[in-house]
């Protein structure tokens, strides 16, 4: 559900449900600019804005089906998050736990791990810190090809041209209208653990 208002902004929740059991929803509250003409749906950025994820007990089991063939994850998953301040760089902060997760691809890789992360900094520069514990698992590390790049010729991936009027290189293509996206720098600060029990293969 969500509801827009010129003072609020616009206001939503969101719930999904799996077999009629509801997933824990999210809310936010982001306040936004509304124009029918022109059309125009943006986010103040200079006003306040607030969100939030309370997802206590995730059961990945469940999002089985949305992997590919051969694909499986399990475990039970928590998650607290919220967001709040500026509309442009909000400040975060929540934890991530993980129990008993579990993961195989097609190849055979497989994983069995646990997690504790904690969020915080803004939506700019989100710091994770923590530690991933891998109990044990199994890497597969894919053969390399036999075949080698050709030695002769030449591969052209764009073609230039003069740009009419100014003479100067261009790339064939029409422009690209999308405004640049606001550039997001992570701080990692992740213990990872094997104590052992992670076989590689290849």
């Amino acid at each position: 559900a969500a509801a827009v208002s010129p003072d609020s902004g616009a206001v939503a929740r969101f719930e999904v449900f799996d077999r009629e059991r509801a997933i824990p929803p999210a809310t936010a509250d982001v306040p936004v600019e509304v124009s029918l003409r022109p059309f125009r749906f943006a986010p103040r950025e200079d006003a306040a804005a607030s969100a939030r994820l309370d997802a206590p007990s995730i059961d990945l089991a469940r999002f089985k089906a949305l992997l590919p063939p051969e694909y499986s994850m399990s475990g039970a998953l928590s998650i607290e998050a919220a967001a709040n301040g500026a509309a442009k760089d909000p400040q975060l902060s929540g934890s991530i736990r993980g129990r008993d997760l579990r993961a195989s691809l097609a190849d055979g890789t497989r994983v069995v791990a646990n997690a504790e992360l904690n969020l915080d900094g803004t939506a700019t520069r989100p710091g994770i810190n923590g530690r991933i514990d891998v109990e044990n698992g199994l890497l597969v590390i894919p053969e390399q090809s036999r075949e080698i790049l050709p030695a002769e010729g030449s591969a052209i991936l764009w073609e230039a041209q003069e740009r009419a009027g100014n003479g100067e290189p261009g790339v064939v293509g029409p422009p690209d209208l999308r405004p640049t996206p606001r550039a997001v720098e992570p701080q990692l600060n992740v213990r990872i653990r094997i104590p052992g029990g992670v076989w590689i293969r290849g």
